[in-house]
């Protein structure tokens, strides 16, 4: 479980800044394939080429409790677009093992229309029943567990180790306005380690949003 830390800690807000938007068909993230420009061959040096520099960064990821990865960051001074790239070859910065989208990267999204901001409630709609998430209040808090064999089961990953690799991992947090119309005994329901239903009353209650996504890749097979 610790290596969910990587996800989720420190979802400080990234450098303001702006430029024009791309094509909505480069925003798609496609489990196991790609997050627009980021594909499992990837490597730094390509996409400084496709980019270029201004645009693709050698940076320090958060990985939470203090410590950090150096990995890079895409769209560094736009934080509609922003991107953190873990690299699964870290001396010459190749294979994605992780892209994570956080903080103001809300025009990212899946086939699904998944992406930040997306509600419990409508998690459930798409993936046509109630999943499990982790209780509030800890590291790991909010993050999917299992997708019940719902219409997401195999396109987006639980926690369950025998999930695909190359996945996508979603966390949830709720409103601090939500949870303080709850009382303390509500409130305590949805709260520490341990598998809560989206149907939990309270859940319904919360109906937190997505605050997080992991986009993992498998290793590609070197020709």
């Amino acid at each position: 479980m610790r290596s969910l830390l990587v996800f989720w800690l420190l979802l400080a807000s990234a450098p303001a800044g702006g430029e024009s938007k791309p094509d909505p068909s480069e925003w798609a993230i496609v489990p196991g394939v790609r997050v627009g420009p980021v594909r499992a061959d990837t490597c730094h040096a390509a996409l400084v080429e496709k980019l270029g520099p201004r645009r693709v960064r050698v940076a320090d990821v958060p990985l939470g409790e203090g410590e950090i990865e150096q990995g890079s960051v895409l769209w560094p001074d736009d934080p509609t677009r922003r991107l953190e790239i873990l690299w699964q070859d870290r001396q010459r910065r190749c294979w994605p093992g992780r892209v994570i989208i956080r903080n103001r990267a809300r025009h990212w999204r899946t086939a699904e229309g998944i992406g930040l901001g997306t509600s419990l409630k409508q998690l459930e709609r798409v993936n046509t029943r109630p999943f499990t998430l982790s209780g509030f209040g800890w590291d790991y808090g909010g993050t999917v567990i299992s997708w019940q064999t719902g219409a997401l089961d195999g396109k987006l990953k639980g926690c369950d180790p025998d999930c695909p690799p190359d996945r996508i991992l979603v966390r949830l947090a709720p409103l601090p306005s939500r949870i303080r119309a709850l009382a303390r005994a509500e409130h305590e329901q949805v709260l520490g380690d341990r598998s809560i239903s989206s149907s939990h009353p309270v859940m319904r209650k919360l109906d937190p949003r997505v605050v997080g996504l992991a986009v993992l890749f498998t290793k590609p097979e070197v020709k």
